[in-house]
Order: structure tokens, then C-alpha cells, then sequence
């Protein structure tokens, strides 16, 4: 069976975007083909753009199955009024309807880079999202990342599972990273 992979990026929150009047769209589509697989692919992104940046707010997944489109899954992002991202929610089609499946918080620091990522598993017994894994983010004062702490939730505490410690040199260019498990 051939399968058909399309990223298709949708407009979902120009609410919250719509305060500016300066608003841009912008579409790009993309074939890709691998004749001796038999595999197939094609890409279209949408993407909304202010005066200031670029803004990715849906990408959606499809299969090509029995001739025919069938959803996959499908990420959807959401904003600050600042235009950092602050929510990733990625759903996957299951029984003919959309199902949460992860979601990641971030909260970023006055610059716009994260400095906390929580990730979050859909329980669908429970109806609850379950935290999943936390990630701190520590930056220097070029805004290089110099420390990547994780955090796995073993259902009461959250335990660390890997640090990364980053130095660069006078360029800003990473000389040296130091992974602890």
C-alpha cells in the first residue's frame, strides 16, 4: 500500500492574532516522491505573518489509504500576545474524531526563549492530561543555552533524568557539551 503523507499547516487562532491589521498569509506546497519505494509525499504549509514574524499555527497529518484521504494527526500552536509560542497540542484521529494524545506547556523568559517546557500525556480513561516530563532551560547574557535540565515524573515526584551543560567560545559558537545521566 502506497502511503501519502501531507502536512498541511491550517489558520486555527488568527482570533487571538487579529488585533493587527498588517496580518500576511502564506502558503508552500512541496512534492516529494521515492518512485523505487513506491512512496509518496506531498507538503503544503500555511503560516500567518505581522509586521514582526511568522507564526506556524496547525500542521495536519493525512495517509493515503484505499484511495483515499484519511487523517492522521494533527499539532496545533498557540500564542502569547508577545507572539511566543506557549502551547503545543498534538491530536490523532481515532475513531473517526480528534483525540488528545501530548501537549506542551512553555513559559519564556521576557526575550521570548523558553526557559520551561512541560510535557503532558493525554489518559483517556481518566479524561486528565499526566505530567509526562519537565525541561528548565538556563541561557548566558548572549542568550546562548548553557544548561538543559530534564525532569521525568515518576507519580509523585519528579526525578531528574539528564543534564547538559553548554560553553562557547568568544564567537558564540558551542565549544563543549557535557551530558550527565
Amino acid at each position: 500500500m502506497k502511503k501519502i503523507v501531507i502536512v498541511l499547516s491550517v489558520l486555527l487562532i488568527l482570533t487571538a492574532l487579529s488585533a493587527n491589521t498588517n496580518l500576511n498569509f502564506k502558503q508552500n506546497f512541496n512534492e516529494f516522491a521515492n518512485k523505487e519505494w513506491g512512496e509518496f509525499a506531498r507538503e503544503m504549509t500555511s503560516h500567518i505573518r505581522d509586521l514582526r514574524d511568522e507564526y506556524l499555527l496547525e500542521i495536519l497529518y493525512e495517509d493515503w489509504e484505499d484511495e483515499a484521504w484519511v487523517n492522521d494527526m494533527k499539532y496545533i500552536y498557540t500564542y502569547d500576545d508577545n507572539g511566543f509560542a506557549v502551547e503545543m497540542l498534538n491530536l490523532v484521529w481515532e475513531e473517526d474524531e480528534w483525540q488528545n494524545s501530548l501537549n506542551m506547556v512553555m513559559t519564556n523568559n521576557t526575550e521570548g526563549y523558553p526557559i520551561e517546557m512541560m510535557y503532558q500525556m493525554w489518559e483517556p480513561t481518566a479524561q486528565i492530561w499526566m505530567d509526562m516530563m519537565l525541561v528548565f532551560y538556563t541561557y548566558d547574557a548572549n542568550w546562548n543555552m548553557t544548561e538543559m535540565l530534564m525532569q521525568m515524573w515518576f507519580g509523585t515526584a519528579w526525578i531528574n533524568a539528564a543534564r547538559y551543560t553548554m560553553t562557547y567560545n568568544a564567537d558564540n559558537n558551542p565549544t563543549y557539551v557535557l551530558e550527565e545521566t
